[in-house]
């Protein structure tokens, strides 16, 4: 049940498979230096910052879309120009830095 609880809260905590894995493993040797568990989740932070930084950036863009143009018409809409014209975006926003 233990080992059940442990695999929960890591995927909760979005750890992927293979890190799952390793930790798993390190986790059948106490004795064992942890530097490996911290590099793990090392690098899951990394991950979480980065998707933040991307949903911030996303955020910033909606907002200025959204800023310059409220009601109106289709023809005249902010929202729809720049849908239609990625170059009118003031920064990246790719929807695979959100997801890894």
């Amino acid at each position: 049940m233990a080992r059940l609880r442990f695999i929960r809260h890591a995927r909760d905590l979005g750890f992927d498979m293979a890190a799952l894995a390793d930790l798993l493993d390190l986790a059948g040797h106490p004795e064992a230096p942890c530097a490996h568990a911290d590099r793990l989740a090392e690098a899951r932070l990394q991950d979480v910052r980065r998707r933040i930084a991307a949903l911030q950036a996303l955020e910033v863009e909606l907002e200025r879309m959204l800023a310059g143009c409220r009601s109106g018409t289709v023809e005249s809409c902010a929202v729809m120009e720049s849908l239609a014209d990625h170059a009118q975006c003031i920064g990246p926003h790719d929807r695979t830095a959100l997801n890894g």
